[in-house]
């Protein structure tokens, strides 16, 4: 996903609700056991990260 399609997703929104990062967990024995739920720290750019290269960085923290 570019910067462009989230903007793009994110105006089809209510501008008043909070952003929440899920993410797949997996139990004790690495098979899938739900999600995470993460709160959004913060959003900065970040480049040299090998194939990807230049990218969006959101930083968060458990919910």
């Amino acid at each position: 996903m570019t910067v462009a399609d989230l903007i793009e997703e994110l105006q089809k929104l209510p501008q008043h609700y909070s952003v929440l990062l899920v993410t797949p967990c997996a139990n004790g024995e690495g098979l899938p056991n739900g999600e995470d739920y993460w709160v959004i720290d913060g959003v900065s750019k970040e480049s040299g990260l090998g194939e990807l290269g230049s990218v969006i960085r959101i930083d968060g923290g458990d919910l």
